[in-house]
């Protein structure tokens, strides 16, 4: 007998309803976790479909994955998951939030899993990297995170690499919208680390934003097969950095390898 992914779907979400009342937090982080897991599974037959060119299909499976791991997402808050004392629930939490692009969840939590596991400074570098992501009002508690990062643990074997703050320090600076700071701190990644992805991406964008289109494009363009994250962090940074480009009126060089640098950007 075949059951498919929406049936199974179907009883968890129903298992997931009933327990409205006289529920324990086990109860909600059970349902949860199974409901998380019905998620991924969808998203991964959203995949296939998707690769077998059925579109619509795929959409529809997405579609419904999403919903899945939001009712997910209800079912943590319902266990309080982001309150425990439980460090290791709490990095649960956090990483399902970070997956679902609900940053200030995730950054809150992890924060918050910091402050109880004093020893673990790569805690307070998901939470700054997460605040960063969520911009607004958490890019104040970003700076403090990564503070917070740099200064705890340095000998201890959850110690972050310097070239990881120093990225994420540039992306704060040009989420700020200062991308000559944010320049700074990314050459400074690349000191520690010639080939550290992220300060890559980020030195392209704050390139661009400087008027420095070669500079940018040859960033992009060297990285010739880039992962679906390191695809979809680059395009996003490109957008931004060209759409402030435009905003701040920066002018580009008028020089054939600059316009066509900016061509290919475009």
């Amino acid at each position: 007998m075949r059951c498919d992914g929406w049936g199974a779907s179907s009883r968890l979400l129903f298992a997931a309803l009933v327990c409205i009342s006289g529920c324990s937090n086990n109860d909600y982080l059970s349902s949860a976790r199974e409901l998380d897991q019905s998620g991924a599974a969808e998203m991964a037959r959203a995949q296939t479909l998707f690769n077998q060119g059925q579109a619509d299909e795929a959409n529809a499976a997405a579609q419904s994955a999403q919903d899945t791991l939001k009712r997910a997402r209800d079912a943590y808050l319902a266990a309080r998951a982001d309150q425990s004392r439980d460090v290791a629930v709490l990095v649960e939490f956090a990483e399902f939030s970070e997956r679902l692009q609900d940053h200030d969840l995730a950054g809150e939590a992890f924060a918050r899993a910091a402050k109880i596991e004093a020893e673990r400074p790569d805690l307070w570098y998901r939470a700054a990297r997460n605040f960063v992501e969520a911009r607004g009002r958490y890019l104040d508690a970003a700076g403090e995170a990564l503070d917070k990062a740099s200064q705890a643990g340095a000998s201890e074997a959850t110690a972050v690499p310097r070239a990881d703050i120093e990225a994420i320090r540039g992306d704060l600076f040009a989420a700020i919208g200062l991308p000559g700071e944010a320049a700074t701190h990314y050459a400074s990644a690349l000191a520690e680390s010639p080939d550290h992805a992220r300060a890559r991406i980020g030195m392209a964008g704050a390139a661009l934003q400087n008027g420095d289109v070669e500079r940018s494009i040859e960033l992009a363009e060297s990285f010739e097969q880039p992962t679906p994250a390191e695809g979809a962090l680059l395009d996003r940074t490109l957008r931004a950095a060209f759409l402030a480009s435009r905003r701040d009126r920066v002018v580009m060089p008028d020089t054939a390898p600059a316009q066509r640098a900016l061509a290919k950007v475009c």
